[in-house]
């Protein structure tokens, strides 16, 4: 009887031990929940804040494209030999970026930057596409011509993009995507008081490809005063991948004599902008006088006239392969000719050093190069830049030039 009454009393006790122990556990484990998650409470509210927001997206950045850091035609290779069917040109405004046109950084600065920047054109871009529609997709052509996009003067960046079409398997559409370079631009170079340089240009006029520059110079020893001149640049004339730069100065300088000279000049040039480029060339032409502007006496003032013209033309051959894909050999080979010729209509009479003399000499060259070479690219970024796509070229090059 004993026994039965001491066990009914330890089972009371050990009903209280284990109704009151998790009550004196629990209040403070509750209290701790509680605290914790007023403090996640807070931090959500800390990060849902705009201006949280804000400052978090200014400093950090997800990675949108993983496709960098690859050869320049890795990523068309599937695509090899499909019919382009479409070409589709987008260009877009400094507020995104070709990687991720969906996101946008709108600002004062960029609302400013596309009121005042003429957008390129669209004909203007597909101008300087040489991939067509209706031909075959070759992988090299098409990186090359993205990378040719990004090497203008007026486009930062470019990305061409296929599209498969799905109710077809043998022809695909190419999204070309374009953001220009703000166009706008100038400088200002005082080198005293009574002495500067300043330069206003527009890189991209009126949309069309075109560079308009305006070079002065203020200088109080100078009579006149002021100085100028004036550049004006045609990038792919007519769509045949020439440029065309008509100069016109007051301030020109020229390698080979001292004095300050007028100038006025035409250049047409023809690049080998791509590997299978056949045919490139250039010429310029000059007319120059010295201007004595300095006011130096007739004894000093080395008075001269003379004429530039300088020609070059190349041709580039190699030979398709005979993969199945029939994409080209990059292995190529450059010949190249150029003739200049330098004459003085007028040449200084003032008495000169015999090493002076020399520069007052006519010049005729006549050059000739063969070149054998290969460039490929990588796709990367944050090599050269910040940001935009680079092109990181690889290959090799070896020239042997000779002369008169």
């Amino acid at each position: 009887m004993a026994r039965m009454q001491m066990r009914s009393v330890l089972k009371k006790k050990l009903f209280l031990a284990l109704f009151l122990i998790p009550g004196v556990c629990l209040q403070p484990c509750f209290s701790q929940r509680s605290d914790t998650s007023r403090i996640k409470n807070l931090a959500y509210r800390i990060r849902d804040n705009k201006t949280t927001k804000k400052l978090i997206s200014s400093i950090t950045r997800k990675r949108q494209d993983t496709l960098f850091n690859i050869k320049s035609d890795e990523l068309y290779r599937p695509y090899e030999g499909k019919i382009i069917r479409k070409i589709i040109i987008e260009r877009i405004g400094f507020e995104k970026n070709v990687i991720d046109t969906v996101h946008s950084i709108r600002s004062f600065v960029t609302g400013a930057a596309n009121h005042l920047h003429s957008e390129s054109k669209e004909w203007i871009v597909r101008q300087n596409l040489f991939i067509k529609e209706g031909s075959p997709l070759n992988s090299y052509r098409v990186s090359d011509n993205e990378r040719y996009l990004r090497d203008l003067d007026f486009i930062l960046d470019s990305r061409i993009f296929v599209k498969p079409i799905p109710t077809t398997k043998d022809s695909v559409d190419l999204i070309v995507i374009t953001r220009d370079v703000f166009s706008l631009g100038g400088s200002f170079t005082p080198a005293s008081f009574t002495k500067n340089r300043f330069q206003i240009y527009d890189d991209n006029l009126a949309g069309l490809g075109q560079r308009l520059q305006f070079n002065g110079v203020f200088d109080d020893a100078r009579k006149p005063h002021f100085g100028y001149e004036w550049l004006y640049r045609k990038n792919n004339l007519m769509g045949s991948f020439v440029n065309v730069t008509l100069d016109y100065s007051l301030i020109a300088t020229s390698i080979y004599g001292a004095e300050n000279e007028s100038s006025y000049s035409l250049q047409l040039a023809r690049a080998l902008f791509m590997p299978y480029t056949r045919w490139a060339g250039g010429l310029t032409l000059s007319h120059n006088k010295s201007v004595n502007v300095y006011q130096y006496a007739d004894t000093v003032f080395q008075q001269y006239r003379y004429n530039i013209q300088d020609y070059w033309l190349g041709y580039s051959f190699g030979h398709k392969t005979k993969l199945k894909e029939s994409r080209e050999n990059r292995n190529r080979k450059f010949v190249a000719v150029r003739g200049y010729e330098q004459l003085y209509s007028q040449k200084p009479t003032v008495k000169m050093s015999t090493s002076d003399q020399l520069f007052y000499h006519n010049r005729t060259s006549l050059l000739a190069q063969v070149s054998f070479f290969r460039q490929d690219f990588y796709k990367t970024r944050y090599v050269l830049g910040f940001g935009r796509t680079e092109d990181i070229p690889y290959g090799y090059r070896l020239s042997f030039t000779g002369g008169w």
